[in-house]
């Protein structure tokens, strides 16, 4: 698909409601390492700033296999055991949760029979971060396939020594989501997608002008995808359906988030 004369669509079937579309160069590169990582059992690491739906992404890189998924919150504080959410399973079931490796009933071969999810990895207290180091350490041939999340900013922490940095150097493919604010041309291709999904697609009809596509292109978006999506709902649900969304709701909005963030740095 062709955007003007030269300009070609990159996107990710099935998940351009992430944002996952768009002709930025930028988004070219973390296209084609999704697609490198949904091919080949690599050991993935997803980046991101908030406001992007990692996880979803991790899941569509994991489709179409078994897989059991460690959730960083549990263990941002706890000493605990590492243990798997069956809810996230993949239609998997093991006969006994992931034990440390300090732990005499700790099977690290049947920790490596299971394609992997984790959940914000950075939120591993550094303990877990090494026990589990070393349990993909016992993994030599890269034969399963291990996709985590991050928010961006786990570059700082191995850094200063707050992320191991062999475990995160045990991740050799990285997909780092570019922000919006890096690439408001997107949006172009960006905002009408997201048009045509919300409430199941009830608003597919409608449209935006190039003045309102020009005017989503004023603001940064520190909320990323969540925001745009946000007043993306906000103008289907509000502008008259006869007509194109007009410039002047777009405006009314983006401007009250204007004032919010300025109002939040003040206080």
């Amino acid at each position: 698909m062709k955007v003007g004369f030269y300009m070609e669509i990159s996107k990710v079937d099935g998940l351009e409601h992430l944002g996952l579309i768009g002709t930025s160069e930028v988004l070219k590169d973390t296209i084609e390492r999704i697609e490198i990582s949904k091919r080949q059992n690599s050991r993935t690491l997803i980046i991101s700033e908030a406001g992007f739906s990692r996880d979803e992404l991790a899941k569509f890189i994991l489709k179409g296999k078994d897989f059991i998924t460690i959730d960083g919150h549990d263990y941002f504080e706890s000493k605990h055991m590492l243990k798997f959410d069956t809810d996230f399973c993949g239609g998997q079931t093991l006969d006994k949760p992931l034990l440390s490796r300090n732990h005499p009933d700790f099977d690290s071969h049947q920790f490596l029979k299971s394609n992997i999810h984790i959940r914000y990895i950075d939120l591993l207290n550094i303990g877990t971060q090494y026990d589990l180091k070393h349990m993909l350490d016992h993994d030599k041939s890269y034969r399963l396939k291990i996709v985590a999340t991050a928010l961006r900013g786990i570059e700082r922490d191995v850094e200063k020594s707050k992320f191991c940095p062999g475990l995160y150097y045990n991740f050799p493919l990285k997909i780092e989501i570019p922000r919006l604010k890096d690439r408001l041309d997107d949006l172009e291709v960006i905002a009408p997608t997201l048009l045509k999904t919300v409430d199941e697609g009830r608003f597919k009809e409608r449209q935006f002008s190039k003045a309102g596509i020009d005017a989503l292109k004023t603001y940064d978006w520190p909320g990323n995808m969540f925001e745009l999506e946000s007043v993306i709902k906000y103008c289907a649900y509000l502008s008259d359906p006869s007509k194109e969304i007009s410039v002047k709701m777009i405006e009314k909005e983006i401007e009250g988030k204007f004032r919010e963030k300025h109002l939040e740095y003040s206080i």
